[in-house]
This record gives structure tokens, C-alpha cells and sequence, in this order.
């Protein structure tokens, strides 16, 4: 197994360039392989916000196929194609008062100008599970999360934590997220299983999301990346 990390920014934007075509085709695949082998055949892993957010590929160069992926959705991204927000979707499913709190939450993110982001789809072929690497993953995952969110200039970002699988134990323990409240939410797409919302700034990860990040900064220099917009557009504001 070589891996060769793909960045590949606003599917949408690039959808004619080859490179595009041929990962994002890639990614339909494994997907459906990896959410089908713990979810039922109905549930449906991509959403309209999936041709326009950052997929994430972890890319076996050998077998020319893709171990792991995951993906970072902005919401100013969101906005420039009138596409709606990730958690204001999960919200909107909510009873209101249950999702006060965490609408509350966001709107102060709002108020202080953040560039925010919901960060999930981590998705692993089934190919690979099962031979001893899921403690590489979730470091090569975890450093080069950091990085990506400094590459789009992403001040915080915002993921769900499942109960069942114990992500939320994951998020809270390796990368330091913050609960962003107590409630457990359950979705139609999947409402068997039990979910909290977290955030995190990323001027404050934990200490192992930085020492991972360092480990992994070789690695993410190497990547490919197939972006749409300037250079300039993904830099924090000065």
C-alpha cells in the first residue's frame, strides 16, 4: 500500500478536468461499499452539497483505488451556490426547542465572523478494515485534518459524534472537540443510531492533533490538488 493523499476542492467547478472526473467517480464507489457494509441499502451517503465541498482521498497508488476519505463543507461555500448548510439541515429535522441551543451556538460563530465548516462523510473502504491499520488511519486522518482546514482558511469547524460507534469519544479525546450540548439526536436516514454535535476551534486542538499534523506535513505537501478557486480566496483574512 502507497498512499498518495487527493484534495479535491468544489467538484462542481472542476467537473471537467479529467483528474476530477476520475476521483470523484472513485469516491462514488467506495462510498457506497463503506456506508452499505453498516447501514441498509437505503440509505443514500451523498447529498448536493457533495459536488461542492473539499473531499479528502487517502489513494492506494498501487491498486489505483481509495482507502479513506472524508470531507469539509463551508458554509460560505454553501452559500455561494444557495446550497443549504449540512448542520442546518440536521437542525431543521429537529424539534425547535431541542436544537435551540445548538442554533444559538452557531449564530455566535456567525456574529464573530468565523469561516465555518461541518466536517464528516469519514468513510473507510471495507477493503482495508480488519488488517490492523485503523490506528494509521486515524492518525494520517487526524494530522491531515488540521492541515486541510488551514489550507480553506476554516476557523471552526463542526461534525457529529455517534454514540453506537463511539466517534464521540474519538473527537473528544484525540482532537479535543467541544460537545455543543448535551442533547442526542436521532436522524430519518438513520435513526437508529444515537448522535451528538461537536465543534472545535482550530486555534484550539488538542496537543496530539498538532504533533499528528507535524507527522503528516511531508505527506500533505505531496498531494494532489484539484481546486476551482485562487489561491488567494482560501487564505484567512489578514
Amino acid at each position: 500500500m502507497r498512499l498518495r493523499l487527493v484534495v479535491l476542492d468544489d467538484f462542481f467547478m472542476n467537473s471537467e478536468k479529467k483528474s476530477a472526473k476520475k476521483y470523484f467517480n472513485m469516491l462514488v464507489g467506495m462510498k457506497k461499499k463503506g456506508y452499505w457494509s453498516k447501514h441498509n441499502s437505503s440509505y443514500l451517503p451523498f447529498d448536493q452539497d457533495d459536488f461542492i465541498c473539499t473531499h479528502v482521498l487517502f489513494v492506494d497508488e498501487v491498486l489505483d483505488e481509495i482507502v479513506l476519505a472524508y470531507k469539509l463543507i463551508r458554509k460560505m461555500k454553501c452559500e455561494e451556490y444557495s446550497v443549504s448548510f449540512a448542520m442546518d439541515n440536521y437542525l431543521r429535522s429537529q424539534n425547535v426547542f431541542k436544537a435551540r441551543p445548538i442554533n444559538d451556538l452557531l449564530n455566535e460563530f456567525a456574529t464573530q465572523g468565523y469561516n465555518i465548516a461541518y466536517s464528516g462523510g469519514w468513510t473507510v473502504n471495507p477493503k482495508y478494515k480488519g488488517n490492523g491499520d485503523m490506528s494509521l488511519f486515524k492518525d494520517m486522518y487526524t494530522g491531515t485534518h488540521y492541515l486541510v482546514n488551514d489550507l480553506l482558511g476554516i476557523d471552526t469547524f463542526m461534525g457529529i459524534g455517534v454514540l453506537n460507534f463511539k466517534t464521540h469519544l474519538f473527537f473528544q479525546e484525540e482532537w479535543g472537540a467541544v460537545e455543543m450540548g448535551p442533547q442526542i439526536f436521532n436522524f430519518s436516514s438513520c435513526d437508529y443510531l444515537d448522535c451528538k454535535f461537536y465543534y472545535q476551534h482550530m486555534n484550539k486542538v488538542a496537543d496530539n492533533k498538532i504533533i499528528q499534523a507535524k507527522k503528516y506535513q511531508g505527506f500533505f505537501d505531496d498531494k494532489i490538488l484539484i481546486i476551482g478557486n485562487t489561491e488567494e480566496k482560501l487564505k484567512k483574512a489578514s
